[in-house]
């Protein structure tokens, strides 16, 4: 897997002039426009919410190697990161909602991801979660970038 390995499909439409240069801004306004729907490996288009577009935006912007979208790591739970890198054992989960009481910070949601983690890492997975903030400020790619590095 490399950086230059985007399907021409998930490229962001040619035709839509981006207001300004700041991913945030761009991502929003796509998702106005409806234009987030991004196709997967298969070619199934994958629905992304705005805090996964916007990760996923600054992963294109600092040219890392894509990832596959909603990857199935577990077959008998079902299972799905919200990105991987499968050869690398890498995935990443956005964890949007935080300041409004999402589905991550209250108690069944919270536990569930509790398990899917804990299993995950059994299986010699690691995992990054990223809050709106650290995608945002850069951190998130930062830790991916080094995350990546020590893998390959």
């Amino acid at each position: 897997m490399n950086a230059h390995t985007t399907p021409e499909s998930a490229r962001l439409p040619a035709k839509v002039q981006l207001p300004g240069r700041d991913p945030f801004v761009a991502v929003k306004f796509l998702r106005q426009k409806r234009q987030l729907d991004i196709p997967d490996r298969s070619g199934k288009r994958q629905s992304m919410s705005v805090l996964e577009a916007q990760f996923a935006l600054r992963v294109r912007v600092a040219k890392l190697p894509e990832p596959q979208r909603e990857y199935r790591f577990d077959a008998d739970r079902r299972w799905k990161f919200d990105f991987a890198w499968p050869d690398w054992k890498i995935a990443v989960e956005c964890e949007g909602g935080i300041w409004t009481q999402g589905r991550h910070t209250r108690a069944l949601g919270f536990e569930a991801d509790c398990s899917k983690y804990n299993a995950a890492t059994v299986q010699g997975w690691r995992v990054l979660r990223f809050t709106a903030g650290m995608v945002k400020s850069g951190a998130a790619v930062e830790t991916l970038t080094q995350a990546i590095q020590q893998a390959a």
